[in-house]
């Protein structure tokens, strides 16, 4: 246990850059891996050189929704470097030069974030899909992601597709279950006139 300890500690402290690391093979390169994957806490403060970074909102669900959309993008491309860029505007110049575990410690607490909205979503605009929207083709619209949404906020908002993809996306968030909600009332209230219909004939 003591043996182990000590070569994690020897890892850390070689402190390898992006531009080393990426470079690297063999049973260093999955020392450091396993300490990446198994021993990093996250960490939001960004380390270049002597100065530290803080991302340019704190809490990401201030992010502009094209920010938002963009990381989400980034990340199932693994393009960690994009994903730094633009929360904490380094350049791929500068992304090369960071601390490794410095770097996967931020890019961890960028995706635990990015994991509790996601929850959120799924709590609040998640829903089971009825057998006639299923019927109706519904599942199809899957394939054009965020502009559904985007074409509906468009009308909501009054305004151009830029302007609502540089909306906070909390604000972009509320008008969705707002949008939700009144879906619901209108299927209930349809649904409720249907029932009365079949009652009184």
């Amino acid at each position: 246990m003591g043996r182990k300890s000590n070569g994690i500690d020897t890892i850390f402290n070689t402190r390898p850059t992006i531009k080393e690391y990426i470079t690297l093979n063999g049973s260093k390169k999955e020392s450091i891996d396993f300490v990446i994957k198994e021993h990093l806490n996250s960490n939001m403060i960004l380390r270049i050189n002597s100065f530290n970074l803080k991302p340019k909102k704190v809490d990401l669900w201030d992010l502009r929704w094209s920010d938002l959309i963009e990381i989400r993008e980034a990340i199932s491309e693994k393009n960690i470097s994009r994903v730094i860029e633009v929360i904490y505007q380094v350049k791929e110049s500068k992304f090369i030069e960071l601390d490794v575990f410095n770097c996967f410690a931020v890019y961890k607490w960028i995706n635990e974030q990015l994991d509790e909205i996601s929850k959120i979503e799924i709590q609040e605009l998640g829903s089971d899909i009825s057998i006639e929207e299923k019927e109706a083709g519904i599942e199809m619209l899957n394939d054009f992601g965020y502009t559904v949404s985007l074409r509906g906020l468009i009308k909501v908002f009054n305004t151009n597709k830029e302007d609502v993809l540089s909306k906070p996306y909390y604000e972009i968030f509320k008008e969705l279950c707002l949008t939700k909600t009144l879906n619901e009332i209108q299927k209930n209230h349809i649904e409720n006139a249907r029932r009365k219909n079949k009652t009184n004939s």
